[in-house]
């Protein structure tokens, strides 16, 4: 009796241990972090630093100026674990890089060129996925991109002109794989659907300019000068140096007055409902004026020197846009080339406008594919942009 006992105890055991082992591990693992910065901050030390040589290939394969070879194949294999770090955070809500935007305009921001190697490794990964046909997965990595891009976010001046230049990157690339790739009806949906919702906020200038009041204001007290003179004789060109020396603090306090007015129009011109070509005027308007009133009167000095020239700013949010429009509206005409196996006469009605002229883009077929147009001038580069799109064979 007692060694049936003792055979079933242990039989008991060996099944309790079998089961335990072969079961998943609830809660085996501390949580991971909900702050995308942190990933991408260890994304950034996994990041194989590469020679001269191989950065320039990697630059050049990233904006598609050149095709992918072995060494640099090998080089983006090598940088592997950064690139799921990079992922990862990419596809994560929260991003806060903890920067120290107490120090004014002194204040680092060493996540930005990161950011950009980081976003060319990508490109370039989805550039060699793409010339091995895996069109999805590379699609998927310019996507990631630009989800970057809205991670570096719009707070600053400098962080919104990164932002764009890695969302253009990122453009840039879909648009030649949709050149390359077959016309598969199932890729091309998911890719439309994808773009509807990646990134689900667009960088705006708006915000930038509330972030630059709030560090500008800072700086426009008379306590610690010295420092603010040495800030401004850096970096601003002019005589604010001398005039910073013999302020006080009635002239602080017009400058202030000045430059919150001054960002107040912006705002306002930036918030109304008026199409591209009046609300590029109005800005720069409102620039010319901040220059000619500090040639008369002090209190627009320190605008006139540190305010951004909006419109040119305002140009980079509206290019980068009407790309992005182009691509979603040319997804559709690839998917109607699919379906059909031929292009549509006319674009669809619902397909995204032209934020130049507000309109729908020009479309024109041509032998290789076809070409969408915009209706009205970037008054910056005083041309009309056009984005042309390759049929593959």
């Amino acid at each position: 009796m007692k060694t049936a006992t003792n055979s079933k105890l242990k039989m008991a055991i060996c099944i309790t241990l079998m089961l335990a082992v072969s079961s998943p591990l609830v809660f085996a693992y501390p949580p991971d972090p909900d702050n995308a910065a942190l990933l991408y901050y260890q994304a950034y030390l996994l990041y194989q630093q590469p020679d001269d040589t191989t950065g320039d290939m990697l630059v050049k394969l990233a904006k598609g100026k050149i095709e992918p070879n072995e060494k640099i194949k090998q080089y983006v294999e090598s940088c592997r674990s950064a690139i799921h770090y990079a992922t990862a955070a990419a596809d994560m809500q929260h991003c806060n890089w903890g920067l120290k935007y107490s120090d004014g305009f002194s204040a680092c921001f060493p996540h930005l060129a990161q950011a950009r190697q980081l976003s060319w490794l990508i490109i370039a990964d989805a550039r060699i996925l793409a010339a091995e046909g895996a069109y999805q997965q590379a699609l998927d990595r310019c996507l990631t991109a630009r989800k970057i891009s809205q991670h570096v976010g719009d707070e600053t001046l400098i962080s919104f002109l990164v932002g764009v230049a890695i969302r253009k990157m990122a453009d840039s690339c879909i648009q030649d794989i949709l050149g390359q790739m077959p016309q598969d009806v199932e890729t091309l949906t998911w890719l439309k659907n994808q773009l509807l919702t990646v990134p689900s906020r667009e960088l705006s200038v708006k915000a930038t300019l509330e972030t630059e009041q709030q560090i500008a204001l800072e700086t426009m007290y008379l306590e610690n000068v010295e420092e603010r003179i040495e800030m401004f004789s850096e970096n601003i060109a002019g005589d604010i140096e001398e005039l910073l020396q013999n302020a006080d603090e009635d002239f602080f306090q017009r400058s202030r007055d000045y430059y919150k007015n001054h960002m107040a129009c912006l705002q306002a011109v930036l918030s109304a409902p008026t199409p591209y070509e009046k609300t590029y005027v109005e800005l720069e308007k409102l620039t010319e004026k901040s220059q000619k009133d500090a040639a008369k009167d002090t209190a627009a000095a320190l605008t006139a020197a540190i305010a951004p020239a909006m419109c040119k700013v305002y140009g980079h949010q509206v290019r980068t846009q009407a790309w992005a429009n182009a691509i979603r509206a040319a997804v559709d005409i690839y998917i109607i080339n699919a379906k059909t196996g031929q292009l549509p006469e006319a674009l669809c009605a619902d397909v995204p406008k032209d934020p130049f002229s507000e309109a729908d883009f020009e479309y024109e077929t041509t032998k290789d594919g076809f070409v969408l147009r915009c209706q009205a001038k970037d008054l910056e580069k005083d041309e009309i942009h056009q984005y042309e799109f390759k049929i593959p064979k």
